[in-house]
């Protein structure tokens, strides 16, 4: 191969406007593309000429970026369906679509695959309706780099046999029933970043509370991959599988050392599943960290059933500021619908003071229109909300996910979404799943209702977050509840359902 042309750009398409709807940019984070960077690193010392552009991050249209791929005329292109979590690779389904169909309009005979949780789960569908030659099931770095080979050497691909490749190939669908995986963790390059040059990235509004002036100094790390779980909202299997796989401590200290010497990172956002899943892992990251003597303020994810106080000390001593728990509901009914019934609300609030006990804030996840959820189950998960007072609550409307149970239990009895921008949370078109006893918009109402519910006349809440961190955290919240979100679902003459 030449190495003075590029063999294949990846792409993080934008299509801000749609996912967030009427908020301003300055309550949006922009998160550094793990996914976007590591498979660019891997391709790359596969010794291929690679090219990523975060489209998100420059909030570039996709008629540009099209443009910018017609000049550079690689290979193949690939448009990499990023959020800032996996479920949101479907709010990313519209600007994918859209920078697809630019792209073949400038160029028709360019191969195109798209990867992501939402086209793992759907291959065949994304590859009927949209503008794309291929889809990666998994994490895909070997399947790209084998169709990358094949398409140089003129195979036949349907004939290949790629593992996680799926195709349309000359009016062929045929594809692997198995997914990609990476499987050894520690030689996945720290330094992938590289390929994106300064792209200036800015953390989530909560987890920059302790120094908003260094919000932009924001960088990502994984320790593992995969999640053992099965909650009926999520996914992740069709991507990341169940197994998981873990990145050694020196590694992390590696991945940790790139982002402060190169990038002068403040805060890093650990974007493992659930960090706490295997604490003999966790635990000797932290040491390992400790050890470092970092100064960096780090946000995981984690579970109620997965957490001790000995671990959480271990987290603060190693930077662990702010773990990200998600609670989901405050109904022991509703609990035991999506498998959590450990989640009792004395647990929650044992883990809460638990957490707090260490030093650790924590933003408080929950869900309204969970299967069994009704007004009065709603209301408790507020009360609950309400209750726990966490540093920052973030609330979310059920979606059933491509992938997920709740997807294969309700993909043909209606009520679901007409168009993927239905599953963007903050957007116009949001459009959340029915309940038994709730229509979809009466679900969307009390969301919105339940946020605001939660902030207004909650002294104490301001109070904590004043006296944690300053007056610009609370300006910046209260800033942000004068920003009513605009709802298609919720305007006048739109049909109940």
């Amino acid at each position: 191969m030449k190495k003075d042309n590029i063999d294949v750009i990846l792409v993080k398409p934008n299509d801000k406007k749609n996912i967030y709807g009427s908020l301003p940019g300055k309550y949006t984070a922009i998160d550094p593309p793990w996914w976007l960077a590591t498979v660019g690193g891997c391709l790359r010392d596969y010794g291929l000429c690679v090219k990523l552009i975060d489209a998100d991050a420059q909030n570039q249209d996709p008629l540009k970026t099209s443009k910018i791929i017609s000049e550079l005329k690689p290979c193949l292109v690939g448009i990499l369906l990023l959020g800032n979590n996996l479920t949101a690779s479907t709010w990313k389904m519209n600007g994918a679509s859209f920078l697809a169909k630019a792209i073949k309009e400038e160029m028709p005979d360019m191969p195109i695959f798209m990867w992501g949780q939402h086209v793992a789960a759907l291959p065949e569908r994304t590859l009927k309706e949209e503008k794309c030659d291929f889809v990666i099931r998994g994490e895909g770095v070997h399947a790209i780099y084998e169709l990358l080979i094949a398409i140089r050497e003129h195979k036949n691909i349907p004939n290949c046999e790629i593992k996680g490749l799926w195709c349309n190939w000359n009016g062929k669908i045929a594809g692997s029933s198995e997914v990609d995986l990476i499987e050894d963790l520690n030689a996945v390059p720290v330094d992938g970043w590289e390929l994106l040059g300064n792209q200036e990235y800015s953390n989530h509004v909560p987890f920059a509370f302790e120094d908003m002036g260094k919000r932009k100094r924001y960088g990502t790390i994984c320790t593992s991959l995969g999640c053992p779980f099965q909650c009926t909202y999520c996914a992740i299997s069709h991507f990341s599988g169940r197994r998981v796989r873990y990145k050694s401590p020196e590694n992390v200290v590696k991945e940790i050392d790139w982002w402060i010497k190169n990038r002068d990172v403040y805060y890093l956002r650990i974007m493992d599943e659930n960090f706490t899943l295997n604490k003999e892992h966790a635990m000797a990251v932290c040491e390992a960290v400790i050890k470092e003597n970092y100064n960096i303020s780090m946000w995981a994810y984690a579970r109620v059933d997965t957490v001790d106080a000995e671990l959480l000390n271990k987290m603060y001593e190693a930077g662990i500021h702010w773990l990200s728990y998600g609670f989901e509901t405050g109904n022991i009914k509703v609990q035991g619908a999506i498998g959590k019934s450990q989640y009792s609300t004395e647990k929650m609030k044992e883990i809460v003071d638990m957490t707090h006990n260490a030093g650790i804030n924590i933003v408080a996840n929950y869900m309204f229109g969970l299967p069994e959820d009704d007004s009065e189950s709603m209301n408790e998960t507020l009360q609950l909300a309400k209750e726990l007072n966490c540093e920052y609550p973030n609330m979310y409307c059920t979606m059933a996910y491509p992938g997920s149970v709740l997807y294969a239990e309700n993909v043909l009895g209606g009520g679901m979404p007409e168009s993927w921008l239905g599953y963007t949370q903050l957007g116009y078109e949001c459009h959340p799943l029915p309940t038994k006893y709730l229509s979809a918009k009466e679900v969307l109402r009390f969301r919105d209702y339940a946020f605001n519910a939660f902030f207004e006349n909650n002294d104490e809440y301001f109070k904590l977050i004043y006296e944690k961190f300053g007056q610009e955290p609370v300006d910046y919240i209260k800033g942000m509840l004068n920003n009513k979100l605009k709802r298609k679902l919720l305007e006048d003459g739109s049909v109940e359902n």
